[in-house]
């Protein structure tokens, strides 16, 4: 089982480093216990089950703008998963994963930093895009056919729905009527 941990800093059970609790997983199974490794130790250790090593690379983090015009900072995770490996990117507020996320599967023997290219470009693709517009007391999902933003229909969302019942509520209909949710991470703390 792997799971993501939350908090501010987490020292990995491996080296003994203090590292941000966005790059750390707990790792193990039930019969053997679990560890808190940081990403260096995790991909090691899953390394350590395959004939091959993967280069353990470092990618800083970066600022891009959205299409209101928003800087965004995208720190990034990479993780040897078998025989795959995930680059992942995502907004850290507080400690916290919080706000977009991107991850993108490919070969560990591939050069990494041509999957961080790929990874760079569906983000800026994505980011060019309004996904959600604030009218108040409601959001209103955008039109997500043009880079400006909306240009048909609006559809507004529950945040009681979940996200199957909200998708099939847009497909049935432009407009399902919801309350504005407050902004949260992944692990439910409140983003601001």
């Amino acid at each position: 089982m792997v799971r993501l941990c939350a908090g501010a800093e987490v020292q990995c059970h491996a080296c003994q480093a203090r590292v941000a609790s966005y790059d750390v997983i707990h790792f193990g199974s039930i019969e053997a216990g679990y560890r808190d490794l940081c990403s260096r130790c995790f991909n090691k250790e899953v390394a350590g089950l395959d004939p091959f090593e993967l280069e353990q690379v470092s990618f800083q983090p970066i600022d891009m703008s959205d299409a209101a015009g928003r800087t965004h900072r995208f720190h990034f995770l990479l993780l040897l998963l078998g025989d795959r490996a995930t680059l992942e990117a995502f907004e850290v507020q507080d400690g916290e994963r919080c706000g977009y996320e991107f991850r993108i599967l490919g070969d560990p023997q591939a050069d990494l930093f041509e999957l961080m290219a790929r990874l760079v470009g569906r983000m800026r693709r994505a980011l060019s895009l309004t996904h959600l517009v604030d009218e108040g007391p409601q959001w209103s999902i955008a039109d997500k056919t043009t880079p400006t933003g909306l240009r048909n229909r609006r559809a507004t969302v529950k945040p009681t729905r979940s996200e199957w019942e909200l998708s099939s509520a847009i497909a049935a209909s432009s407009s399902a009527q919801i309350k504005r949710p407050a902004p949260r991470s992944q692990h439910g703390v409140r983003c601001a």
